[in-house]
């Protein structure tokens, strides 16, 4: 989707979150995209295939607009998530105790709660 949600500009990485419970088979998948946008989409495993249960959509778009090198999503504990999302050089986390697409929803809602960390990698040769 692009910046009027309508399609998915080209993205950068992806990551898969396997739903915990009783059906292992729901998946929450996050794209980051080149022009710092997030999207997400559930997907269920069935007869050996994925299949789409909710399309992808924007749920969030990073304050700098820079290329999403990296997606991580993580579950920690039992009802915690996090998201953390990395570019050239900053490092975005997102953490939560909602599904994946509610807590990055908030995110965007209130980009003032957004948690930054500049990067910094010194090389030696």
């Amino acid at each position: 989707m692009d910046r009027k949600g309508t399609r998915v500009s080209a993205f950068k990485s992806v990551d898969l979150l396997i739903n915990p419970g009783d059906d292992d088979s729901y998946f929450e998948i996050v794209l980051g995209t080149q022009d710092g946008q997030i999207f997400h989409a559930v997907l269920e495993y069935s007869g050996g295939r994925f299949e789409v249960i909710e399309n992808f959509t924007n749920v969030l778009e990073l304050p700098d607009g820079k290329a999403i090198l990296d997606l991580k999503v993580a579950s920690i504990g039992s009802s915690q998530h996090i998201v953390m999302a990395i570019t050239d050089s900053s490092l975005y986390q997102f953490q939560g105790e909602q599904m994946i697409k509610a807590l990055l929803l908030n995110y965007k809602n209130d980009k003032s709660s957004i948690m930054k960390s500049q990067l910094t990698l010194e090389a030696t040769i």
